[in-house]
């Protein structure tokens, strides 16, 4: 999970099982990521980046289903009580375990937190930009969070991200998504897309002004951009 998702670490300890017939329901403030073990998936809140509006709520929410294997570990009957949290006190097991593995390799001991910081080399090449990217664990540094306030993202690419993730690390994963990306989601109740609420793709902007292009001049590329625009003398 640290692997493929890239969330922090102390964030996916609080994860939280939720109630029994709560999957189609809307989600909450809280913060805490929760897994739903009637369909397998796996949902937490973006934490910065995407503009929210309070009526698209769970457009600020990451959701995607976990393959079998993963799946079947977090509804184990021992760990799957509602309102239990599966990973407590994992981070101090892995951490010795990593030890045990790594004790005689050389260069840096793996760590719960540098499995988390691995992710983005992993998760980046299966995703069209940094901001599809970066979605899955939940958060945006500093560069992203302006460019991932006006994006949208459907649904299906992230499952694909995750899933072709999971896959590079050598897990056979059964594809819940398909390559057109036409936005069609099967998370009943939930919108197809997720991200920004307040996004307007470029037609809009055209409709609302259609003499725009034509009273800007084309922004220049290159070394050209460092003077754009002139100012007057």
């Amino acid at each position: 999970m640290l692997l493929s998702t890239g969330l922090p670490v102390s964030r996916l300890l609080t994860l939280t099982v939720c109630q029994a017939g709560s999957t189609s329901q809307p989600p909450t403030s809280d913060d805490l990521p929760v897994w739903h073990p009637e369909s397998s998936e796996l949902c937490y809140r973006l934490l910065n980046g995407p503009s929210a509006r309070k009526d698209t709520v769970d457009m600020q929410w990451v959701r995607f289903r976990l393959p079998a294997p993963l799946a079947e570990i977090l509804s184990d009957p021992e760990v799957a009580t509602p309102g239990g949290r599966p990973f407590r006190g994992v981070r101090s097991r892995l951490n010795r375990r990593l030890t045990r593995h790594f004790r005689h390799q050389p260069g840096i001991t793996p760590t719960a937190h540098r499995l988390s910081a691995t992710s983005w080399l992993l998760r980046r090449p299966h995703a069209k930009d940094d901001v599809a990217a970066a979605t899955l664990s939940g958060q945006f540094d500093l560069e992203l969070a302006a460019p991932a306030a006006y994006r949208q993202l459907s649904r299906h690419e992230i499952q694909r991200v995750f899933d072709v993730t999971l896959e590079s690390l050598g897990m056979t994963v059964l594809p819940v998504w398909d390559s057109t990306e036409n936005h069609a989601s099967d998370l009943t109740g939930w919108c197809p897309v997720m991200g920004s609420a307040i996004a307007q793709p470029p037609r809009y902007l055209l409709r609302r002004s259609p003499n725009y292009a034509r009273r800007w001049p084309p922004r220049p590329r290159g070394r050209e951009l460092v003077a754009w625009p002139s100012l007057p003398a």
